[in-house]
């Protein structure tokens, strides 16, 4: 065919499409371009490739998929070639794919017959520069498909219009797969911001934290009561109520009251806070990064930024306060211990009262 590049052939398929342009595309030996190979069939743009001497050329050209008819005639009897090519694979990734082989037929005036490869005859009729051939149908009706004379450049037209179809149909594939990509990344960037509103409100309420405190003073202001009613008893048999009970009123009961109990607590609040600033700050982040995005700022974040400092700030206040009445305690029970003994059993009691709790910052 001239200076038609065609793979050999091989034989054997049917024609199941509407149209006669898709019905070869699993047809004969079947070849595949990339999207830029397939516009050069076999003629570089700047040649045209030359047209074989006594073939007639029809072009069948769709959509999706085009085919070369060339045959030569002999008082009615046709032999020649077909070629098909059509976009194959789903975008991102299709592709031309190329199929060829033999084709034969009979002309009678303008009632034509073809047999492309070992398909079933085709009947249609050839007026001048067109071809129109009935189709089978899977449903078993029969659809008119048109061909047009045309020439190897034509031709050569047709593929490179499939491989500019693929390409842009790739890009188009590609470019809804990037927005796709972005607009979950951006979904999962407001989810993700809106669960780390939602941990910030939980993390932020330290009214437990707080009350647990307000608890381990009244236990230690009970306690500091015993201590007063115990030292009221005075020194005791043989100095046993100021060395012994009212000593350990002091620097074991109370002592653990504000070193341990309300100690541990305090930890567990400074915890809880240093978790609650971690939120804020996380929440800070989150807002920068969807203000940088383009995207909405999530609803209620600032509320709860507010509300979380608010709370932090009264939690501290409330829980320095307390800490300074129960270091106040501590002082005020060994001072009653060590006031207790007089006489011989003066010095028994508990000394210098320990350093007490430091203030949350």
């Amino acid at each position: 065919m001239g200076g038609l590049r065609r793979p050999a052939r091989i034989s054997g398929c049917a024609i199941t499409s509407a149209v006669i342009v898709a019905s070869i595309a699993a047809c004969g030996n079947v070849t595949r371009y990339g999207s830029a190979a397939a516009a050069s069939a076999g003629a570089s743009a700047s040649q045209a490739p030359a047209a074989e001497p006594g073939m007639t050329t029809f072009i069948c050209q769709g959509t999706t998929s085009a085919q070369l008819l060339q045959w030569q005639d002999s008082n009615g009897s046709l032999s020649g070639t077909y070629e098909s090519s059509s976009i194959s694979g789903q975008a991102p990734d299709e592709q031309v794919t190329s199929a060829s082989g033999d084709l034969s037929g009979t002309l009678s005036g303008n009632a034509i017959s073809l047999s492309i490869g070992l398909q079933q005859l085709l009947y249609g009729t050839l007026n001048a520069s067109q071809l129109t051939l009935n189709v089978p149908q899977p449903d078993g009706s029969f659809q008119a498909a048109t061909c047009n004379s045309g020439s190897l450049s034509d031709w050569n037209g047709a593929v490179a219009a499939l491989d500019s179809k693929a390409a842009s149909d790739n890009n188009t594939a590609l470019q809804q797969q990037a927005q796709a990509s972005s607009a979950a990344a951006d979904q999962q960037q407001e989810n993700n911001a809106q669960a780390d509103v939602s941990t910030l409100t939980q993390d932020a309420n330290l009214s437990s934290d707080v009350s647990s405190i307000a608890n381990d003073v009244q236990a230690t202001d009970t306690d500091l009561t015993t201590t007063r009613s115990d030292a009221a008893n005075g020194n005791g048999d043989q100095c046993l109520n100021a060395s012994t009970t009212v000593y350990n009123d002091a620097a074991t009961t109370i002592y653990n009251d504000v070193l341990t109990t309300t100690y541990n607590d305090v930890g567990t609040v400074a915890s809880d806070i240093t978790r609650a600033r971690t939120d804020i700050s996380t929440v800070q982040h989150d807002q920068a990064a969807l203000r940088e995005s383009g995207l909405p700022a999530t609803p209620g974040a600032t509320t709860a930024t507010s509300a979380a400092q608010a709370a932090i700030a009264s939690a501290i206040s409330t829980v320095n306060t307390d800490i300074d009445h129960v270091n106040g305690d501590l002082d005020t029970a060994y001072q009653i211990a060590d006031s207790v003994g007089t006489g011989a059993c003066a010095g028994d009691g508990p000394g210098t009262p320990p350093a007490g709790l430091t203030h949350l910052k």
